[in-house]
């Protein structure tokens, strides 16, 4: 009995005294993220049951967890989620929980990596920036991150183009998380001599980098910096002149006069809102709040209530102080002295032209008056009809001024009426004239005086209508690709009464004016690098236009110039006169299709056939075209079975003849391209380039800018090249040329290229010059 009891005994006691011999840890992932979930997995074994065992993990911030094993060997999972990044000391240890002799695991140690990762939005994104003009621009970063705290630092920003780190700003910028969150500011100079760069390497995009970062996240922050022409920029104020109704800054009146006004001429550049005030002796005469929303130069008139006080005698200063944009430039002055005079009643200047509610063509003309003795100079002042604003204020000491066609297209809208008079002074800037004022306005229609075309399959009709209206046959055409023939007449009295009368009592016949189109052609003296944008020497290794027929409809080209002639397949001339080379058509032809000889200019499409069919003639630089010579030219591009038809031209009314040849061309997958216009002041694109059925063209320059305005470009297909082309010019000579008539040119020649690789989608033609590299998107 006694030996039963005392085996048992012992063998109890050697189960109680063997210990567990092991525990294993890992951990996934590790490498962790912050705020992602770290599964701990923690395999203990041992050599009883007898006591269950208690594992701990203690997570290394601060916060532990434990379960209960009680079964060998035993698998526990933990899962913890890390807040903030960093390096964490995890212990994991094992203990019995109960009073007991056997021995605890070893405890394991081990470390985790937790990484953040971080978003930064800098705000602005996008910063436009004006050439040659140093700015500061304040920049705030904004960071998002799964880390609830951390620290980053940024020892520097980089400016890059084109992938080159061109300017360093040494500024260290740091930014302290909380709660995921955090912001930081920077005031970026942005210089002047960023432009330089961009001209080096052909760029006007400019991407500022900030790298931040510590030893458990990093990022990059953007912002785009793009340098544009000074339309497009914040507002800035570049210069003010002021001056009186004498056109300039010092001017004498008598006691009493009420016919005193000051302007300020404003030069400025981009867009914004303009504040600032009136101040006459230092007292505040009125308030002007103004958007400015395009231009050069803004012309500010003070008010006729109050007007400028002439009662009291001796010298009177006039400013004008401008409080937003803030300015660094002295606001200048100008003087009124106020004699005690008595006033005296201007004597009246008499105005000649534009002749008093006339209708002028839109283009350079001449103000005329008649010369008033005792006066030294004149004033003329045109303002719109309606609008105190000055359109334009000229001094001249003739009794005439020449209105260019440069300033008409930058100052004057052909849809707006204009009032326009003129001030005389003495030799002591006293007013000694005045005129009334007159209005005038400018015809928007334009076509041949006493023509009309008259096209119809029935040549006795033609006949009956001709005798019935008394009309002069001047030419007929037969259009072969329309199935009719065009009647071109000359008729006596009103264009438009005899074409309603035509049509009221033969409806089945057309008839319409024979409308004039010119060439958008604007004369420039700098040079457009064609082939450096457009890497021509890269793409001419596989795409020359080779194969490709393009017709020109345009005035006349130099067919002998040493880099047009192997490019000449064919000549026709649709003008009465005899033929002769142009500068137009030959800068046309030679933007497009100049030859790769080594001699002058390479043509974006230096291998393609030109078709040179002369619809227009020069007068004076300016190329004019009619529907009749047109409407011919476009029947023989079909007929020739050309792929591309280049239209260079433009007219601000719409063509039903033209209209129908070029829809008949399309349906046969001909491509015709035109330009939309030159004039800021256009609504809409000019006829043809208005048709669905014509690739319409607008025109950019080097910096980005649109040409003639962003308006008119987002209603365009393609915006290419316009400003400051070299081109071929009659003579074996070379010029430079701008215009949207030569970016129709530019976009003629890339959609040759297209052409030749086989690639061509009318309806997302921009998509067509991927392949190219070609930037010809507009703004939408």
């Amino acid at each position: 009995m006694k030996k039963s009891f005392i085996l048992p005994l012992i063998f109890l006691m050697v189960l109680i005294v063997s210990n567990c011999y092991g525990m294993t840890v890992t951990v996934n992932p590790n490498p962790a993220m912050a705020n992602q979930p770290v599964t701990f997995n923690v395999s203990t074994q041992w050599d009883t049951a007898y006591s269950p065992l208690t594992v701990t993990v203690s997570y290394g911030d601060s916060k532990t967890e434990t379960e209960l094993c009680t079964n060998s060997p035993c698998n526990v999972n933990f899962t913890h989620v890390y807040k903030s990044a960093g390096i964490y000391l995890v212990t994991v240890s094992a203990s019995c929980p109960y009073s007991c002799w056997i021995q605890s695991p070893n405890p394991v140690t081990l470390s985790v990596r937790v990484n953040g990762s971080v978003q930064i939005k800098p705000t602005p994104q996008f910063i436009y920036a004006p050439r040659d003009r140093t700015i500061k621009k304040t920049i705030t970063y904004y960071f998002s991150s799964n880390s609830d705290t951390g620290t980053l630092v940024s020892d520097r920003g980089v400016f890059y183009i084109n992938g080159k780190a061109v300017l360093t700003i040494p500024n260290r910028l740091k930014v302290t998380l909380s709660g995921g969150r955090g912001s930081v500011t920077e005031d970026l100079p942005i210089q002047a001599t960023l432009t330089r760069w961009a001209e080096k390497y052909d760029s006007n995009q400019i991407v500022y980098k900030r790298f931040f970062r510590n030893n458990f996240m990093q990022q990059t922050a953007e912002v785009r910096v793009i340098l544009t022409t000074e339309a497009t920029s914040e507002l800035y104020i570049k210069s003010i002149k002021l001056y009186f109704n004498n056109g300039k800054a010092e001017i004498t009146v008598p006691r009493k006069y009420e016919g005193l006004n000051t302007y300020a001429q404003i030069d400025y550049a981009g867009s914004g809102v303009l504040i600032g005030y009136w101040e006459v002796d230092g007292r505040i005469l009125s308030h002007v709040h103004r958007h400015i929303t395009f231009g050069r130069s803004l012309v500010l008139e003070t008010p006729s209530v109050p007007k400028l006080p002439t009662f009291e005698e001796g010298y009177h200063t006039v400013r004008f102080v401008i409080k937003n944009p803030k300015q660094d430039i002295k606001f200048p002055k100008a003087i009124y002295y106020v004699t005690s005079g008595l006033v005296e009643k201007p004597k009246v200047i008499k105005l000649l032209e534009p002749k008093n509610r006339g209708s002028l063509e839109y283009n350079a003309f001449e103000f005329k008056w008649k010369k008033l003795s005792g006066v030294n100079y004149y004033t003329l002042v045109v303002r719109r009809m309606g609008n105190a604003a000055n359109v334009l204020v000229a001094v001249t000491k003739r009794n005439s001024y020449k209105l260019s066609k440069k300033l008409l297209m930058e100052k004057f809208d052909p849809a707006e009426t204009y009032e326009w008079m003129v001030y005389g002074f003495d030799a002591n800037d006293r007013l000694v004239g005045q005129s009334e004022k007159w209005v005038f306005r400018f015809r928007v229609q334009a076509y041949v005086p006493n023509e009309i075309i008259i096209y119809a399959k029935n040549e006795e009709l033609i006949k009956v209508i001709q005798d019935r209206f008394r009309l002069v046959l001047l030419k007929k055409a037969a259009l072969r690709t329309v199935k009719t023939t065009a009647y071109l007449f000359r008729v006596d009295g009103d264009v438009q009464k005899v074409i309603g009368k035509i049509s009221s009592t033969f409806p089945s016949v057309s008839v319409q004016t024979n409308n004039l189109y010119s060439g958008l052609m604007e004369p420039m003296q700098a040079l457009q690098n064609v082939s450096k944008v457009y890497n021509l020497p890269f793409v001419h290794k596989n795409f020359t236009g080779r194969g490709v027929r393009v017709a020109i409809i345009d005035t006349g080209v130099d067919v002998q110039h040493v880099d047009l002639r192997n490019r000449i397949a064919s000549v026709k001339n649709f003008v009465t006169s005899d033929y002769k080379p142009e500068v137009h058509g030959t800068a046309v032809a030679g933007i497009i299709a100049a030859s790769k000889n080594h001699l002058g200019i390479v043509g974006i499409a230096p291998e393609v056939s030109l078709l040179v069919l002369r619809a227009c003639k020069e007068d004076n630089l300016e190329s004019i075209c009619t529907s009749f010579a047109i409407a011919q030219a476009i029947d023989q591009a079909i007929t020739d079975d050309v792929k591309i038809v280049n239209m260079s031209f433009g007219t601000l009314q719409k063509d039903v003849l033209v209209e129908s040849l070029i829809k008949s061309g399309f349906s046969k997958g001909i491509i015709f391209l035109a330009p939309v216009g030159n004039s800021i002041w256009q609504k809409k694109p000019m006829f043809p380039a208005s048709l669905p059925q014509v690739l319409s063209v607008a025109g950019r320059d080097y910096t980005g800018a649109w040409y003639p305005s962003s308006d008119l470009a987002r209603k365009a297909d393609l915006c290419v090249l316009s400003k400051n082309i070299l081109a071929t010019f009659p003579g074996n000579k070379y010029n430079f040329v701008s215009g949207t008539s030569f970016a129709s040119a530019v976009a003629s020649g890339l959609v040759s290229l297209a052409v030749q690789k086989g690639k061509l989608d009318i309806d997302n033609i921009s998509k067509t010059f991927e392949p190219f590299s070609f930037e010809v998107t507009c703004p939408r």
